[in-house]
């Protein structure tokens, strides 16, 4: 009976507890959910993706960086590249005059390339797209996250080509 009255008791206390702790608002699931904002304020990476560049602040000159680049897509028509699938990864620095060389490893249809390097051009409007173009394929592209990013598209026929930019 002694036993009994023991294992009431803890019952009853447990469930007190619970009780408590789910109507203040203390209850696992909210300690839970307390503990991954913390443990993500902690690691210190502060967002990019809030800076924004106002409405006519993008010119020529808002790239002035070197960029890590990851171009992916198909080449579907005959060109100096061979058809099939196309990746390619590198960095492209800007000098903000219009000037841009690129190194890139490329793969064509499985087939690696050794790192070459591009010079190139590039133009930026004020509505923060552009233009760009090395060796012998064109681009269109947006400026996005206060000049951090560039999402790209070539523009050439018989290619589906895309990529991003991230400032280094």
């Amino acid at each position: 009976m002694n036993r009994m009255t023991s294992s009431s008791v803890l019952a009853v206390c447990l469930l007190s507890l619970l009780a408590l702790g789910l109507n203040s608002g203390a209850g696992l699931a909210r300690s839970h959910a307390d503990l991954v904002p913390k443990m993500q304020a902690q690691a210190g990476q502060p967002l990019k993706r809030s800076k924004t560049l106002s409405p006519g602040a993008c010119s020529t000159a808002t790239l002035n960086n070197s960029y890590g680049l990851s171009l992916k897509g198909r080449i579907l028509s005959p060109s100096p590249a061979p058809l099939g699938p196309y990746s390619g990864v590198g960095s492209a620095t800007f000098d903000g005059a219009g000037n841009v060389t690129l190194i890139l490893t490329q793969s064509f249809n499985g087939s690696i390339t050794p790192p070459s390097s591009f010079n190139g051009s590039y133009s930026v409007y004020s509505d923060c797209t552009g233009s760009l173009t090395f060796g012998g394929a064109n681009f269109d592209f947006v400026i996005v996250y206060g000049g951090d990013e560039l999402l790209l598209i070539e523009t050439d026929s018989g290619t589906v080509v895309d990529g991003e930019a991230k400032r280094m």
